[in-house]
Order: C-alpha cells, then sequence, then structure tokens
C-alpha cells in the first residue's frame, strides 16, 4: 500500500512539475512584458523545484516500502533454512558438538537485509 501510494505520488509531482514548466514557458513567449516573463519564469523554478523534492522523497518511501516487502518475502526462507540447521544439529550425538553448532549458527545467521 505504501509503496503504490508513493509511486502514485512520484508520478503526479512528475506530471505537475512538467506542466507548471510548460506554462510557464508559454507565459514567458506570449507575453511581451519583461516583469511577467521574471515572474513566470520564477514561479516555473520554484515550482519544479517543489515538485522535484516532493518526488525524490516519495521515491525514497517507496524504495523503503520495497525493501520492507522483500524482507517479508524472505522470512519463510530464512525460518526454513534455520529449521534444517537445527535438523541437522539434532542429529548430533555429542552435546559439545550440538552447542557448538548452535553457536556457529547463531553467529551466521541469515542475513535480513533487502536489496
Amino acid at each position: 500500500m505504501a509503496a503504490r501510494s508513493a509511486y502514485r505520488i512520484v508520478q503526479v509531482s512528475a506530471a505537475t512539475g512538467l506542466a507548471l514548466l510548460v506554462v510557464a514557458f508559454a507565459v514567458c513567449m506570449t507575453t511581451s512584458q519583461a516583469s511577467l516573463q521574471i515572474v513566470a519564469a520564477g514561479l516555473a523554478a520554484i515550482g519544479t523545484a517543489v515538485s522535484a523534492y516532493v518526488g525524490a522523497t516519495s521515491l525514497t518511501v517507496w524504495n523503503r516500502a520495497l525493501s520492507q516487502f522483500n524482507l517479508f518475502d524472505l522470512q519463510p526462507l530464512i525460518i526454513r533454512q534455520l529449521a534444517a540447521a537445527r535438523e541437522v544439529l539434532d542429529k548430533f550425538e555429542s552435546p559439545e558438538r550440538h552447542d557448538a553448532g548452535l553457536e556457529r549458527i547463531i553467529a551466521t545467521r541469515p542475513s535480513t537485509k533487502a536489496g
């Protein structure tokens, strides 16, 4: 849900920034008043900067949401890996080897970082 809404915000922000640039360009080309051209150009620059900031922020949120989804998808794999390792450890007859293996699994647990 967060990824979808963040991506939608990026699209709207980009479209708004482009529309503002086109309107400002049209105003600058059709008017002969220098003051109106300067105001239109200034507003276009400010609007473009705000649009770029909103778009970049939304893309960051989108990337974080996708990373969380990837972690969620990896969880069953990690659980299966740990269960398989536990089954192997249970076959050890020596409690010392069992404990050493368990410590090694804990020390080298599967990565939960997405990406």
